[in-house]
């Protein structure tokens, strides 16, 4: 509702002389410099910024006293295909900016007041006024009326013989041309308009489309490098398993079983006596001498020098003799 309410206010706009009166009466005052030219003259520029500035002054009063905003008509004017709209507008916003339009306007127009004026003086020639009647009061004055009407009589009557046929026809001619060139441009310029919003759009579209490629590149990349990350950790933890393996393999069977390695021989056996009493003295004092395991360790020599074996100590060669029995008192008395 919103957006027909704002069309018919531009269509009504655009329908009233508030419009159309401050344009065509710059063009009906300005449009003489434009004769059919083919170079562009300085002049010809200076009116085409002045046209501009009317314009835009009309359009601005109009749409701020309708509380309309300039990019809100324009957007009503793209959107809708109404043709009575586009006539009305197209000819006089596409001049704004293309040069070429504003020209073949102002030389349509140009023409189109050269050829009322000749119609005008070959079909509308007013007839020579009747003579007068001189009075006897002012014979001088009606004198000089009656020269004066003559006179003009006789220009517009020459002015109407000049103007031949095939001149009039001639005129119509360019007319019909000046029409086709302004048409021409008008065509050309919506057609520029068209190919400049398509290239536009197709900049935005690929615009997207290179978004979305980098977009899914970046992706790409970040799974990627997920990949890349996790085949690393993989194969650092495989290694860190094979090293622990390796070092595991390398240790002996005994350290592994939780037994320890002596590096001194062990002591020698030491045959104990059976009786200190019976026991010879060697023997005794053998079995009170310290055992080898008692006894502290020799110092390790270096390397280079050959050590000597430990001392064996000699076990007793036969065994004490048993003790001879007491004799008993039957044996004394016998």
């Amino acid at each position: 509702m919103a957006d027909d309410w704002l069309f018919e206010t531009i269509l009504q706009f655009l329908r009233s002389p508030l419009w159309s009166f401050p344009m065509q009466n710059f063009i009906d005052e300005k449009c003489y410099i434009f004769d059919g030219a083919e170079e562009n003259s300085l002049e010809m520029t200076n009116m085409h910024q002045e046209f501009r500035q009317v314009v835009e002054r009309v359009l601005e009063d109009h749409l701020s006293a309708l509380g309309i905003a300039a990019e809100e008509f324009v957007a009503a004017c793209d959107s809708n295909n109404n043709k009575e709209l586009h006539a009305l507008v197209c000819e006089y916003i596409l001049a704004l900016d293309d040069f070429t339009v504003f020209k073949k306007m102002m030389e349509k127009r140009n023409v189109e007041l050269e050829l009322e004026a000749m119609r005008m003086l070959k079909f509308g020639a007013p007839e020579p006024a009747p003579a007068k009647f001189v009075t006897q009061e002012d014979p001088a004055e009606a004198l000089r009326r009656k020269r004066e009407d003559e006179e003009q009589a006789m220009l517009e009557a020459a002015i109407a013989a000049s103007i031949q046929g095939s001149d009039l026809y001639q005129k119509e001619l360019e007319m019909e041309e000046a029409q086709l060139e302004h048409a021409l441009a008008i065509s050309l310029a919506l057609e520029q308009e068209r190919i400049a919003r398509l290239e536009e759009e197709n900049a935005r579209l690929a615009k997207e489309d290179a978004m979305r490629a980098e977009e899914a590149r970046k992706v790409m990349e970040a799974e990627h490098k997920a990949a890349i990350e996790a085949l690393q950790a993989s194969y650092n933890v495989e290694k860190a398993d094979i090293q622990q393996r390796k070092e595991v393999s390398d240790i002996p069977e005994d350290v592994a079983s939780g037994s320890t390695v002596c590096s001194e021989a062990p002591p020698a056996p030491v045959a104990i006596p059976s009786s200190d009493m019976d026991a010879p003295s060697d023997a005794k004092s053998f079995a009170t001498a310290p055992t080898p395991a008692s006894a502290p360790a020799p110092a390790v020599e270096q390397a280079s020098t050959p050590t000597a074996p430990a001392p064996t100590p000699v076990a007793a060669s036969s065994p004490a003799p048993a003790p001879v029995p007491a004799p008993t008192p039957s044996a004394q008395t016998a």
